[in-house]
C-alpha cells in the first residue's frame, strides 16, 4: 500500500537527507493522537527481525485513528519540522540475509564521553543499533552470521567501552525465511533510498511494470521480509518519558500468565513489545518521571517474574548504512531451477 498522491518526496525524504538538513530540532509536546500514530508508524517493528505489516498510507492510518487525512498530514508535518521524526529506515529481516540477533548491553565508566562512544560503537560492523540511558547503561543490537563474527564484535564492544564485560541475550527468533528473488532484491535496494518512494518512481527506475513492482513490494512487506520505521529524536519529546523495560521470567510455565498480565496493565503505555524465551521487551511511552519505578516495582511482584527492570531512554542512533552493502539471500526467478545464493546489495555510488 503506498503513500497518497502527493505526501511523498519532501515531505517524506530518506534518512540520511534529512539528518544532513541543518535544522536545529525543538522540542514538541505529544497529545494522545500523536502517540497514537506513532504506534501505528512502529507496527511492532521497532526492533529487528520486524513483524509482518503493509506500508501504511496516510489514508488507512486516518481510517485506524479516526480522523482525516489532513489531520494525519499536518500531525507528521509538525513533527518533521521540529526535527523529532528524523526521516525513515527500511529494515530487512534477518532472515534475508542469513543473521541472527542478539541484544547486548553494558555500562560506561562515569567521565566516558558518551557521544564519541556511541559513534563508536554505532560504526562497528554488525551493529543494528545503539541505545542510550538515563544513568551509565548502553544497550545495542547486534546481527550476526557465525559466532565467530559475534565474538569478534563483543570483544571489540569491550574494548571501545572500557567494560570489563559486555552481557548478552537472544533476539527474538526468526519467522520462516521469505523466497526473494533478483528483482525482489531490486526492489529493496531502490527503496533503500527512500522508504516511502512511489511505486510507480521504482517501476520506472528498475523498468518494471507498476502492477509487478506493488505485487512484489506488497508481498515484502506483509512477509515481513522488510519494514518501515521512523527514526525519531527522543530529546524533542515533552509530554512523555520514553522507557524500556525488560523482564525475565522464571519458566516457560510462568510465562504465559505473566506476559498476559503485563500487556494488560501497560496496554496505555506498550509502544510495542517482543518476546524471546524466558526474556520480554517493552518499549514504554510514560506520561510521569513517578510511572517509571511504580511500573518496575509491579512487574517485579507478578508471579512468574525473576526480574525486571525499566530504564529511561535518552537517545536511539540507527545504522542503516550497514544494509547498504550486505547480502541477500536470493533464489532464482519464478518458473526457473529453484536455488539459493548471495548477491551484494550496494547502493549506487558506494
Amino acid at each position: 500500500m503506498g503513500l497518497d498522491k502527493g505526501v511523498c518526496g519532501a515531505e517524506l525524504r530518506s534518512l540520511d537527507r534529512l539528518k544532513g538538513n541543518g535544522r536545529s530540532p525543538t522540542t514538541v509536546r505529544l497529545d494522545g493522537l500523536d502517540l497514537r500514530m506513532l504506534k501505528l508508524l512502529l507496527a511492532g517493528n521497532g526492533v529487528p527481525p520486524g513483524v509482518p505489516a503493509d506500508r501504511r498510507s496516510f489514508r488507512s492510518m486516518a481510517k485506524d485513528l479516526g480522523v482525516d487525512q489532513a489531520t494525519v498530514r499536518s500531525r507528521m508535518k509538525r513533527l518533521q519540522e521540529a526535527g523529532t521524526l528524523r526521516g525513515w529506515y527500511l529494515g530487512i529481516s534477518p532472515a534475508l540475509t542469513g543473521e541472527s540477533v542478539v541484544h547486548a548491553w553494558l555500562d560506561v565508566k562515569p567521565g566516558t564521553d558518551r557521544r564519541r562512544l556511541v559513534d563508536e560503537l554505532v560504526s562497528v560492523p554488525g551493529v543494528e543499533r545503539v541505545c542510550s540511558y538515563l544513568g551509565q547503561r548502553i544497550s545495542l543490537v547486534l546481527l550476526f552470521r557465525k559466532e565467530k563474527d559475534l565474538g569478534l564484535t563483543l570483544r571489540r564492544l569491550e574494548r571501545l567501552a572500557g567494560s570489563g564485560r559486555v552481557f548478552r541475550a537472544p533476539g527474538a527468533p526468526q519467522g520462516r525465511s521469505p523466497k526473494i528473488s533478483e528483482s525482489d532484491a531490486a526492489i529493496i535496494l531502490c527503496l533503500l533510498e527512500d522508504p516511502w518512494k512511489p511505486y510507480a518512481v521504482v517501476a520506472k527506475e528498475l523498468r518494471f511494470s507498476s502492477r509487478t513492482v506493488k505485487r512484489r513490494a506488497d508481498r515484502l512487506f506483509e512477509s515481513g521480509a522488510i519494514y518501515v520505521v521512523p527514526d525519531l529524536d527522543l530529546k524533542t519529546l515533552r509530554g512523555i518519558i520514553a522507557a524500556e523495560m525488560v523482564v525475565t521470567f522464571k519458566s516457560d510455565s510462568s510465562k504465559t500468565g505473566a506476559i498476559g498480565a503485563l500487556a494488560t496493565r501497560l496496554q496505555g503505555e506498550t509502544v510495542f513489545s517482543q518476546t524471546s524465551g524466558l526474556r520480554a521487551y517493552f518499549a514504554l511511552a510514560i506520561p510521569n518521571v513517578s510511572m517509571v519505578e511504580a511500573i518496575g516495582t509491579w512487574a517485579r511482584q507478578l508471579v512468574g517474574v525473576f526480574s525486571a527492570e525499566v530504564q529511561v531512554l535518552q537517545e536511539v542512533d540507527l545504522a542503516p548504512g550497514r544494509y547498504r552493502s550486505t547480502r541477500l539471500l536470493v533464489g532464482r526467478e519464478e518458473g526457473r531451477q529453484s536455488t539459493s545464493r548471495r548477491v551484494p546489495v550496494k547502493r549506487p555510488g558506494v
